[in-house]
């Protein structure tokens, strides 16, 4: 089972990642352990959506206190870097949210963090696959 730290806890997570995340759940796929924000609100009402979930005010403290496979990084983009390469030290694979990051030497950083540390990162941009994006790619 995927274990899952999620690091932001605002509107994308909310919209995008929370009922997803639940499915999962409870198909027994996933168990997300821990969401580091730190909006104490946000992060504790973000975290009482799952079973195990605990609410921690920072990526390191959650990362000190846990052991995880997986981190979904949805905190502001200016710190996806910084959160990704710290979850790569961790040995976490990485599923940033877009934009990657703010910087191409952060893009670089984080691409180079993943494969020293022979782990996955992904960047979520779902939008290519909707029949919309698909019917503009076609006209261009």
């Amino acid at each position: 089972m995927t274990s899952v730290l999620l690091i932001g806890a605002g509107a994308v997570v909310d919209e995008h990642y929370v009922a997803p995340l639940r499915r999962l759940e409870k198909a027994g796929a996933v168990e997300v352990l821990a969401v580091a924000d730190p909006n104490a609100d946000r992060a504790g009402a973000v975290a009482k959506r799952f079973k195990a979930a605990r609410p921690y005010p920072d990526a390191e403290s959650a990362l000190s206190a846990g052991s995880y496979t997986l981190a979904i990084v949805a905190s502001p983009p200016g710190l996806h870097a910084d959160h990704a390469c710290t979850a790569f030290q961790h040995g976490l694979n990485v599923l940033c949210e877009k934009p990657m990051t703010t910087t191409t030497a952060d893009a670089n950083r984080m691409n180079a963090a993943a494969a020293a540390a022979g782990r996955i990162l992904g960047v979520a941009f779902p939008r290519r696959f909707y029949a919309n994006f698909a019917d503009v790619a076609k006209l261009i």
